[in-house]
């Protein structure tokens, strides 16, 4: 497939998720947005590729209760082989639901890691698409890059997101490291489907993954002065 076909490929199939899931009861109820990243994140999926979901709640007083969670995994699984899509990998382990004030509250903490926040955070920023409450998504986008701005109001004049620019290259530097030690796991089996897995995750780092990360950093790097946080979501 060409680049322009793997676009397609994953719009079409991202429009089917949204309009088969913009009707479960237990979204409608909760102030919940669901976005989807990696391959699909980055439209350039194929029909090999697994799907991979993030779900974040805005809701402080009153979160998604464990049981509307469960339920509504159960549809969003449903719809998703019922499309034909890959089954989710680790069989769901991701499909987990973050609070969008512990993301921004935890920016830097150990939890930040230990937790996913972090991964959550910088996926959303660098590679993803919303599937449901494509509002709720965009504001959730504004309030954690208002994270990295807390100091923007004592130098509006020469403003420069360094907190984030660090952020996504500690991504970069984590993904790298993350690589080495499964590629030293694969290769203790030293099966020919292991070293394939290993030169496709290799090929993914070199390209999509450096691209997502670096491409965000030149645009910081070739923004003429301040950069406030409105001018990053152009």
């Amino acid at each position: 497939m060409e680049l322009a076909e793997h676009k397609e490929f994953s719009e079409d199939r991202i429009k089917e998720i949204k309009d088969a899931i913009k009707e479960i009861p237990e979204l409608i109820k909760n102030k919940l947005c669901i976005f989807v990243t990696g391959s699909y994140g980055r439209l350039e999926a194929s029909k090999y590729s697994d799907i991979d979901l993030f779900f974040l709640d805005t809701q402080t007083n009153r979160p998604t209760s464990n049981i509307d969670t469960v339920l509504i995994n159960a549809e969003i699984i449903k719809v998703c082989r019922k499309l034909g899509l890959s089954e989710f990998s680790k069989d769901g382990l991701y499909l987990q639901k973050h609070c969008l004030g512990d993301i921004k509250g935890n920016l830097g903490s150990p939890a930040d890691d230990y937790k996913n926040f972090y991964t959550a955070r910088m996926l959303l920023l660098l590679e993803s698409q919303f599937l449901y409450n494509e509002e709720l998504f965009n504001k959730c986008v504004e309030e954690i890059i208002d994270s990295y701005y807390v100091d923007f109001h004592e130098h509006t004049d020469n403003f420069e997101p360094i907190f984030l620019a660090n952020d996504i290259i500690r991504f970069w530097k984590t993904l790298c490291l993350n690589y080495e030690h499964k590629r030293r796991c694969k290769e203790e089996g030293d099966s020919s489907n292991a070293k394939n897995i290993a030169h496709s995750k290799n090929l993914k780092l070199k390209f999509s993954r450096k691209l997502i990360c670096f491409s965000f950093i030149l645009k910081l790097v070739n923004h003429q002065g301040t950069i406030s946080n409105k001018n990053l979501l152009i």
